[in-house]
């Protein structure tokens, strides 16, 4: 897995906080809204999410395998 930045257009970064709904009990949304409200730029904003979007980087194969699917 390799850090992509942040694809704020994307679920991967949104998705971190949603289970079914917002994550009431996820301490991190707290965080991040703390943290947002004192950013004063777009960059700065972007480093208040907990996690950044990562992605694989490996053949396809591997995926198919583990989890038992063809092509």
């Amino acid at each position: 897995m390799r850090p992509v930045a942040y694809e704020l257009q994307f679920w991967a970064l949104w998705g971190q906080f949603l289970r079914g709904g917002f994550r009431p009990d996820f301490e991190a949304i707290g965080r991040f809204c703390d943290a947002i409200a004192e950013a004063k730029t777009s960059e700065a904003c972007k480093r208040c999410f907990p996690n950044e979007v990562m992605r694989p980087e490996c053949d396809v194969g591997h995926f198919y395998r583990y989890f038992g699917t063809q092509v």
